[in-house]
């Protein structure tokens, strides 16, 4: 936990979502990135990414990718922040990276592990909040 006994607080906004992947922005603390995810299949487990709504993250040393594990996704588990560069490499879980690249209409998310790494770096050991919304249409 911080000094100060509150979480650092981040905010993921989804921009764009096709079959490709769901795509978006995390922000918060001084902190950004771009973020990739599964597109939305109704919060099925493995190909689904997570509904909207607030969570807590936790450092996990533990699990396949060893960075962050979401906690209490509603009917889901073990949902993990790690680095990844396409969809298929994800199983639900979210990446973070430092750009989105077009090759051949495919879009991928690039230098995912220096971005994770500087999530790393900022947040270390303590618990967050990551509040996931839409971009309000304009």
């Amino acid at each position: 936990m911080p000094l100060d006994g509150k979480p650092k607080q981040f905010h993921l906004v989804r921009y764009t979502e096709s079959d490709g992947g769901t795509w978006g922005a995390v922000t918060g603390n001084g902190y950004k990135a771009q973020t990739l995810e599964r597109p939305w299949k109704n919060n099925a487990p493995f190909v689904s990414c997570i509904p909207e709504g607030t969570y807590r993250i936790r450092r996990d040393k533990t699990g396949k990718q060893k960075y962050y594990k979401i906690l209490e996704v509603e009917g889901r588990s073990d949902i993990e922040l790690h680095p990844a560069n396409s969809p298929g490499e994800l199983l639900g879980c979210i990446a973070f990276g430092e750009s989105i690249h077009k090759r051949n209409d495919r879009c991928f998310l690039l230098h995912s592990k220096s971005a994770m790494d500087r999530f790393l770096a900022l947040v270390g050991d303590d618990d967050v909040i990551l509040t996931i919304s839409k971009k309000e249409e304009s």
